[in-house]
């Protein structure tokens, strides 16, 4: 049976990030009166733990929490929605940089347009990353990658995303790919055999995008219950050229340097530390865990633009 869109008499509330730019407050309200009437509501918060406890508190009053703003607000919102008692349908306002959970979900990327998707959009079941990190948990909705790609995060400035919108990723990561670093790593799927693997890149993905963007992980699905590990192996400067070439072609998982798999479970150690981006989030630590939590949150997205998966023949 097709979900149903909510009810008109459910409240909605919309959370910005809290260092979110002047007149954003402002702008989101207007939309969401625009769109919504008095059905929503803008909750201004002032840091992280006030954030979890109005949204903890609107999952006890039965509303909708909508993450308005990027991946890293969504970050936020779902690991705040993953430790209430009864977690609440999420809905999305795209007012970031790339976005990337909006993307994969098949979400209009215009504000205005997302807001109308709260209203006539059904909550549907999205896995979750779960990640534990040395002895701390948290919930990651879109890419965790390591290696080099955070010294990619750690380039960017402000100012470039506002500048540059998703182009920045690619500005910032041009000087890194003249002087990659190779990470020593360990790793295991699903309780299998350790490998120990020099690696420029690690990417453990729930759904495609990540960075401005960018399609890093094309046969990973919001509802197969699974995770993609991509290993990208150290090589020569004409390896690095041919992954390119290979990554503009939609092909790269294909390239020799590169190990593509699919799990429930991952077990990553680095002895060294490691530092990885999560929904844009930087995570350190030295032993991670990553499992796959299948229908883990209800998310409102529009009627026919992501289809779960029903059957196994739909299945990779």
């Amino acid at each position: 049976m097709d979900a149903s869109p909510i009810s008109k008499s459910t409240p909605i509330r919309l959370f910005l990030n809290p260092n979110a730019r002047d007149g954003a407050v402002d702008r989101l309200r207007d939309a969401a009166r625009r769109a919504l009437g008095d059905q929503a509501e803008v909750i201004e918060t002032t840091s992280s733990d006030d954030t979890t406890h109005e949204i903890h508190r609107v999952c006890d009053e039965g509303g909708v929490v909508v993450a308005a703003g990027g991946d890293g607000t969504v970050h936020g919102v779902i690991n705040a929605l993953m430790t209430a008692a009864s977690p609440a349908v999420l809905g999305l306002a795209p007012m970031g940089t790339s976005n990337n959970f909006c993307r994969d979900l098949g979400l209009p990327l215009e504000v205005d347009e997302a807001l109308a998707v709260l209203r006539d959009g059904v909550p549907t079941p999205v896995d979750l990353i779960r990640i534990t990190i040395d002895d701390r948990v948290r919930y990651c909705a879109t890419v965790a990658t390591a290696g080099n790609a955070d010294r990619v995060i750690d380039a960017l400035e402000d100012q470039d995303k506002q500048s540059w919108g998703a182009w920045c990723y690619l500005r910032a990561a041009l000087p890194v790919m003249t002087d990659l670093q190779s990470y020593e790593v360990e790793v295991a799927v699903d309780g299998g055999p350790v490998e120990m693997l020099p690696l420029w890149n690690l990417i453990v993905a729930n759904g495609r995008y990540a960075g401005g963007g960018l399609d890093v992980a094309s046969r990973a699905r919001l509802d197969d219950g699974l995770l993609d590990l991509v290993l990208i192996g150290e090589g020569e400067g004409i390896d690095l050229a041919s992954l390119a070439s290979g990554f503009l072609l939609g092909d790269y998982l294909e390239h020799e340097r590169v190990t593509f798999r699919q799990a429930q479970r991952i077990d990553i150690r680095a002895p060294g530390g490691l530092c990885f981006i999560a929904d844009g989030e930087p995570l350190e630590g030295q032993a991670f865990r990553f499992e796959a939590l299948p229908g883990a949150l209800q998310v409102l997205v529009p009627r026919y633009s992501f289809r779960p998966i029903n059957d196994d023949a739909d299945r990779r």
